[in-house]
């Protein structure tokens, strides 16, 4: 993995809080769970 950069997303409220929460279940960060989330999609194209 590369660089960390911090940028900033406007992202829907709701989505947030799902997904603030399923970090926390999994016991990792956000940031975490959307590099997972990014990673997998860009691995489909």
């Amino acid at each position: 993995m590369g660089k960390k950069l911090v940028t900033s997303i406007k992202i829907d409220e709701d989505i947030w809080k799902k997904a603030k929460i399923t970090a926390i279940k999994r016991g990792i960060t956000v940031t975490d769970l959307l590099n997972t989330a990014l990673e997998e999609e860009l691995k489909k194209t």
